[in-house]
């Protein structure tokens, strides 16, 4: 009986250490994700925008009227309840990240790849936003995201009227073609400063010197698929003028920002 209930306790032990290991690897990953987000261009951009709203909604206007204490009126002239915090009550069924722009816009584009970008000695680690396209034709192309395999750029395109023609020419089908944002990742300020930094001074500076894009060229698995080359520009009116037209809210969000865009085609 005594060996019985020791065996019992021990596995009891054993299920309660499971369970706290299990939710400490949770919180380290909402951590993660909160600190990677904090420190993320969009989030910079964001924050500057938000911090001018906040200012903006501060501003005294000579028609303000007293406000009630616990209430603030609301542009419809209804009254929004205050938490005891001071902060204005949420109504039933609303959620904060629908008004957060970071959550807003990495819903809208997601992150569907993030590692490292080579060019010669130099490297850098940054994130792919889709903006518009195949984002199948991503999971095909690019590197496992944890794996460790660099995106190499190791030949150039010139910027030439007849060269870009061929690239638009390719992006008029979406399965064809998968358009992307890519921006610097840091998983601290320091680091995103340092990327931010690497990713304007080498690979935006040195693209743009030789008015050129980089390719890859990402050789078929298979037999079964297809070859993919991958266009990375620096920011251009060719560039500009294509995420305009589809995510004009990305490009106002990135308009002050180090960034380059990526055109994945499959190849003829």
């Amino acid at each position: 009986a005594a060996a019985a209930a020791a065996a019992a306790s021990a596995e009891q032990s054993l299920r309660l250490h499971n369970t706290a290991s299990m939710q400490l690897r949770e919180l380290q990953a909402k951590h993660q994700e909160e600190l990677t987000r904090a420190h993320s261009p969009i989030a910079i951009k964001a924050a500057q925008q938000q911090q001018k709203g906040r200012i903006s909604t501060l501003s005294p206007s000579p028609a303000s009227q007293p406000i009630s204490h616990g209430a603030i009126p609301s542009h419809g002239g209804a009254n929004v309840r205050m938490t005891p915090s001071g902060g204005p009550a949420l109504p039933p069924g609303h959620h904060r990240n629908q008004h957060d722009p970071v959550a807003v816009l990495t819903q809208k584009y997601p992150i569907l790849w993030q590692g490292i970008l080579a060019l010669k000695n130099d490297s850098t680690l940054v994130r792919m936003h889709y903006i518009r396209g195949n984002r199948e034709l991503a999971k095909l192309a690019l590197p496992v995201i944890g794996g460790g395999q660099p995106l190499r750029i190791a030949q150039r395109m010139r910027l030439e009227p007849s060269q870009l023609e061929g690239v638009s020419k390719r992006m008029q089908v979406d399965d064809e073609f998968c358009l992307l944002v890519a921006l610097p990742f840091g998983r601290d300020p320091v680091e995103l400063s340092s990327q931010t930094g690497l990713l304007e001074n080498i690979f935006i500076n040195y693209l743009s010197q030789k008015q050129a894009a980089g390719i890859i060229n990402i050789p078929a698995q298979s037999n079964s698929q297809s070859a993919f080359v991958l266009h990375i520009f620096p920011p251009c009116d060719f560039t500009q003028s294509h995420i305009a037209g589809t995510a004009p809210d990305m490009l106002q969000t990135i308009s002050d920002a180090s960034y380059l865009v990526v055109v994945i085609a499959t190849m003829i």
